[in-house]
């Protein structure tokens, strides 16, 4: 009875957490126009840290699989460090997708030049990052490149583009006069 107890009990506490994260989220937003991406990884951790804290609530109320939960608990930590070597190029773009969404050195719908492209950044997720070139191709790229790679952010703050236009004057023109106009 106690086991179901705090399961529906979790259940419940994380579906109301959720809910009321999400309508916070829309009030905010409206009013201070929040990103949406640094956002949702909090909602989901916050979320998978309820139903973790309920698991381990369950687990530790029961005397013969606390016993069972220490041998189960080092078995996979071993075998994260396994699967770790197995996908380490994907996890690599899952920390690196972490990093891009708490940090953001860009946005969705900023314009940067990345990897010698230039175009709009329409998708961020965790694994990659879609950015659309001025000639409507989606390139993908993953996170794990980004986060090696210079990037110029064109919008961060003004979305006015600076541009240096080279001027050119015949050699027996006044400078001064050409400065003027």
């Amino acid at each position: 009875l106690f086991i179901v107890l705090i399961g529906i009990s979790t259940i419940l506490i994380a579906r109301t957490v959720n809910s009321l994260m999400e309508s916070y989220f829309k009030k905010a937003s409206n009013r201070l126009r929040m990103d949406i991406t640094a956002f949702r990884m909090f909602r989901h951790i916050t979320v998978a840290a309820i139903y973790f804290m309920g698991i381990v609530i369950v687990v530790s109320s029961i005397d013969g699989l606390r016993n069972l939960s220490v041998a189960l608990f080092t078995g996979a930590g071993i075998a994260g460090i396994v699967i770790g070597f197995a996908a380490q190029s994907t996890l690599s773009n899952i920390i690196a997708g972490l990093s891009l969404a708490m940090f953001q050195p860009f946005r969705v719908g900023d314009r940067l030049n990345i990897m010698n492209e230039y175009g709009k950044v329409t998708d961020l997720n965790l694994r990659h990052t879609v950015i659309t070139t001025w000639d409507n191709r989606r390139i993908i790229i993953p996170n794990s490149m980004i986060s090696n790679e210079a990037i110029i952010n064109w919008t961060i703050e003004d979305p006015a583009m600076i541009w240096p236009i080279d001027v050119g004057i015949s050699y027996d023109a006044d400078i001064d006069q050409a400065r003027q106009i």
